[in-house]
C-alpha cells in the first residue's frame, strides 16, 4: 500500500471518528454559504485513475452518513441561487458528480437513494454512446497500465523534462499537471 493511500486513509478516519466535521460546522459561522462536494467514482474495483478521484462504497456511505447527519444537503439548484440556503442553521452542502460513468448508477445511487440525498450528475455527453475514456483518463490508463520509464521517454524528448517527469512518477495527478505545463494544453479538454 501506498503513503498517499495510508495518509488519505488517516484523514478520512480522523475526519470521521473525531467528530472534527461536526465541530467545524457547530463553530464556523457560514450564514447560508455552503460547500459544494465533488465525487468522480464510486467502485470498489482497483481502477487505474489515481486515489483522489476514486472513493470505495464502504466510505462513500459513512461519509453521506455523516453529512446527513451534520449539514443540510441541498439541491445545486437551490445552493446556486441561495434558495432555502439562508434558513438552515447548519452548514449547506451541495453533492456533485462529475464525469458520469457507469458505477455512479450501480454504486453511487443506491447509497444516495438511501440516505434521500439530492445530487447533480455532470455528464460528459460526447462519450455517451462510446467505449471512450475521457482524454485525461485515457492518459491515466496508459500511464498505469506501461512501463512509466519508457513512457517518460516518449513523452519527452528533452531531458530536463524527463527528469522532472521521471521524479514525478509516484505522483500521477502531479505527473500529469507537469506534463500538461511541458505540451502547452489541458489533457482534460478536446
Amino acid at each position: 500500500m501506498n503513503f498517499r493511500k495510508n495518509i488519505y486513509r488517516i484523514i478520512t478516519f480522523t475526519l470521521f471518528y473525531s467528530k472534527l466535521l461536526w465541530m467545524i460546522n457547530f463553530f464556523l459561522s457560514h450564514n447560508g454559504r455552503g460547500l459544494i462536494l465533488g465525487y468522480h467514482r464510486v467502485t470498489d474495483k482497483n481502477d487505474f485513475l489515481p486515489n483522489g478521484l476514486i472513493i470505495s462504497e464502504k466510505l462513500f456511505s459513512k461519509q453521506l452518513k455523516l453529512l446527513t447527519k451534520y449539514f443540510a444537503l441541498q439541491q445545486l439548484e437551490n445552493f446556486v441561487t441561495r434558495r432555502e440556503r439562508l434558513h438552515s442553521s447548519k452548514l449547506n452542502i451541495c453533492i456533485t458528480i462529475d464525469d458520469g460513468y457507469k458505477d455512479i448508477y450501480e454504486s453511487a445511487f443506491p447509497i444516495l437513494n438511501k440516505y434521500n440525498i439530492p445530487f447533480t450528475i455532470f455528464i460528459c455527453t460526447g462519450l455517451i454512446e462510446s467505449k471512450r475514456l475521457l482524454p485525461l483518463h485515457q492518459l491515466y490508463y496508459i500511464f498505469h497500465n506501461n512501463d512509466k520509464l519508457d513512457l517518460v521517454n516518449k513523452l519527452s524528448s528533452v531531458q530536463e523534462n524527463r527528469l522532472i517527469l521521471q521524479s514525478l512518477l509516484g505522483q500521477p495527478e502531479k505527473f500529469m499537471r507537469t506534463l500538461e505545463r511541458f505540451l502547452g494544453f489541458q489533457l482534460n479538454s478536446k
